[in-house]
C-alpha cells in the first residue's frame, strides 16, 4: 500500500533532492525543521488539512488531566459530509478544533528539531494515533447494537526527527483488563532517512503520501457508512435536504461524561512494547490515573 509508485514523487529531480539534503544541514531550530520538510512531505495543499491546531475539543482520553495535542499537520473529513445529528452527537469525540471545519482526524504529521529525542516523538505518534483511531471507531460504532472492534488499523502518524521519517498505525483494540476500556495499539510501518540519498528521499514522500491517500480513503468509508445508518434511523422531515449544510457553527456540544471511550495520553500512560513474529514493532497505551487534573498542549 504505502510502496506503491506515485507520479508526483517521480518530478522531484536530483537537484530536488540536493537542495533539501543542503538544507537539512543547515537547520538549527524546530521551527526551520517545520519549514523545511513539511512542504516536501505534503505537496499541493490539500482542502482537507489542519495545521498547527491545537486539539481543545476533544474528550479526555484519561478520567482527569487533559493533553490537548497539537500535531504540526492533521487530515479529516470535512464537517460539512457528515449527517449534523452525528456532529451533535458524536462533537467532543470526532471534532478536534471549532475553527477548521474538520472531522474525525486520522493522519497526523508531527516534526521534531534536532534536540528532541525520537522517543519523545514516536510518544506524541502514539496519542495522537489513539485519537485518531477513537474518532474512526466513533463512526463506526454509530447506530450499531455494541461497539465495533475489529482489530483493524485506520489511522495513521507519521515523525520527522533529525532527518528519519517514521509511519506509524494505530487500531483500537477491547481489553477485558481493564473493565471494557479499549486499548490502543500504534504498530511502526518503516523509516526512511530521506535526506541520506535520492533513493531514500522518494521512498520516504512514496510512503507518506500513499499513506494519507490510504487515511483519507478510510476516514471517507467510515464517514459514508455512520451517514447511511443514521438516515435509516432517522425520522423523514421537510428539511432532510439541507442537514447537511448546517455550518459547524450550529453545532452543539456533545455532554462531557464518562460515556466516550477512554485510553492513555502521551505523558501519562504505560507502555509495554513487543515484537510481533513479523518483526514489527507495537506499542501499546494503556490508561493510568492522573496525579493532577491540569490541561496543556503537547508540542
Amino acid at each position: 500500500m504505502i510502496t506503491a509508485p506515485r507520479a508526483s514523487v517521480s518530478t522531484y529531480s536530483k537537484d530536488d533532492f540536493e537542495e533539501f539534503a543542503i538544507t537539512y544541514w543547515k537547520v538549527r531550530t524546530e521551527q526551520e525543521a517545520k519549514d523545511s520538510v513539511i512542504s516536501i512531505l505534503e505537496g499541493r495543499a490539500s482542502g482537507h488539512a489542519g495545521k498547527n491546531r491545537r486539539f481543545a475539543n476533544l474528550a479526555h482520553l484519561t478520567d482527569g488531566i487533559q493533553i490537548h495535542a497539537k500535531p504540526d499537520i492533521y487530515h479529516g473529513a470535512r464537517a460539512a459530509k457528515l449527517d449534523s445529528a452525528i456532529l451533535n452527537k458524536l462533537n467532543d469525540l470526532i471534532v478536534p478544533s471549532q475553527t477548521d471545519g474538520l472531522v474525525a482526524p486520522n493522519f497526523f504529521l508531527k516534526v521534531k528539531g534536532a534536540q528532541v529525542s525520537a522517543v519523545e516523538a514516536e510518544r506524541q505518534a502514539c496519542y495522537y494515533g489513539a485519537l485518531g483511531a477513537r474518532a474512526i471507531h466513533a463512526l463506526h460504532s454509530h447506530k450499531q447494537e455494541k461497539p465495533v472492534f475489529d482489530n483493524n488499523a485506520y489511522t495513521i502518524s507519521a515523525t520527522y526527527c533529525r532527518g528519519l521519517l517514521e509511519l506509524y498505525a494505530t487500531h483500537i483494540a477491547s481489553s477485558g483488563r481493564n473493565l471494557g476500556v479499549p486499548e490502543y495499539v500504534m504498530t511502526r510501518l518503516g523509516e526512511w532517512t530521506i535526506h541520506a540519498n535520492m533513493k531514500s528521499f522518494q521512498q520516504g514522500l512514496t510512503a507518506y503520501r500513499n499513506a494519507r491517500d490510504w487515511a483519507r480513503k478510510k476516514r471517507d468509508e467510515a464517514v459514508a457508512a455512520a451517514n447511511k445508518r443514521q438516515s435509516v434511523h432517522k425520522p423523514p422531515t421537510s428539511q432532510a435536504s439541507n442537514v447537511r449544510k448546517q455550518s459547524m457553527s450550529n453545532v452543539k456540544g456533545y455532554p462531557k461524561s464518562n460515556a466516550g471511550i477512554q485510553s492513555g495520553n502521551s505523558d501519562e500512560v504505560q507502555s509495554r512494547r513487543k515484537s510481533t513474529d513479523k518483526g514489527v514493532t507495537e506499542r501499546r497505551a494503556i490508561p493510568e490515573r492522573p496525579k493532577n487534573t491540569e490541561n496543556r498542549a503537547v508540542d
